[in-house]
């Protein structure tokens, strides 16, 4: 009650089980003042609550601890505190202690999303919203290693639009940027959550599928060839027609490192080399649906 009257935030008093109760779903407080007394219960049930919880985590957390037991300042700090105080300390004081602190936390709040902001910008491509290439490649590394015997079968595509220069040339850049960002948002919306979309560069995008076998694939790529192609993208009053040539890899781990039949050979661990290899499988397919006549799906030939 004492701290309402010196501190400019909202005071709440709380049980222990209170705490404890609280739904994981909400946003939780910014700070918390636990009082211990003499008993260590609190300290072993709540501390390490409050930091294994997410609503809680980065919380700002001041413990109250007895004048004569500096053993339990000592182990509220080992298990997450942020600060420790007195219990006889006045009100002034913790009032101050805690605006303190409550401004750190501001202040790793705003760092940390301008990190996270930073990351997504050298993520993402600034023009679809998609992965951009350097992430892409990263995961998909990432992909191949993993253990043989944790990894699965998956598929990678590249997406590649037909004739997209005619798109500039008789309707502007201005068009051709708009194609390029629909044609992402319907990649988006024809692809599991799980799976990965980037745009690889220019008008070509790229697909990865993880846990996804030839059946699969080839659906998955019949669904996203059929819609870039089977409605045109407007833009300012103009209709325009957009089609796609799709080139797959598939890879079918087997047991002992060795591959079953797929596209391209895999490694017992995983390498540069064999990044390529997934790359140039794909592409080589993309190739030969572009021989073909375009408007097509793809798979290398094993």
């Amino acid at each position: 009650g004492a701290l309402a009257g010196v501190l400019p935030h909202r005071v709440e008093t709380r049980s222990l089980d209170g705490i404890l109760l609280d739904d994981e779903a909400r946003s939780g407080p910014d700070a918390y003042l636990v009082a211990t007394g003499h008993e260590e219960q609190t300290l072993e049930t709540l501390l390490p609550e409050l930091r294994d919880r997410s609503r809680s985590h980065d919380a700002q957390v001041l413990v109250l601890h007895p004048a004569d037991r500096s053993d339990l300042a000592l182990r509220a700090l080992n298990m997450g505190a942020s600060e420790i105080a007195a219990a006889d300390a006045f009100s002034e004081e913790l009032g101050l202690r805690i605006d303190a602190m409550l401004k750190r936390k501001r202040l790793r709040d705003s760092l940390r999303k301008a990190d996270e902001q930073s990351y997504r910008l050298a993520a993402t491509d600034p023009l679809t919203g998609l992965y951009n290439r350097r992430y892409a490649e990263a995961y998909l590394a990432d992909l191949l290693m993993q253990p043989q015997d944790q990894a699965h079968s998956f598929a990678v595509m590249i997406v590649d639009l037909d004739h997209f220069k005619q798109v500039n040339d008789q309707h502007g850049h201005n068009a051709g940027d708009e194609v390029l960002r629909e044609v992402a948002k319907r990649l988006r919306d024809n692809l599991r959550a799980f799976d990965l979309v980037s745009r690889h560069g220019g008008e070509e995008f790229l697909v990865v599928l993880p846990d996804a076998g030839e059946a699969e694939a080839s659906r998955t790529a019949e669904r996203l060839r059929a819609a870039i192609s089977n409605t045109a993208v407007g833009f300012e009053g103009a209709s325009i027609q957009v089609t796609a040539s799709i080139g797959v890899a598939l890879e079918k781990h087997a047991k002992h490192g060795v591959s079953m039949k797929g596209s391209f050979a895999t490694a017992e661990t995983a390498s540069d080399g064999l990044l390529g290899q997934v790359f140039e499988a794909a592409d080589t397919a993309l190739y030969d649906a572009k021989n073909a006549g375009r408007n097509r799906v793809v798979f290398n030939a094993a």
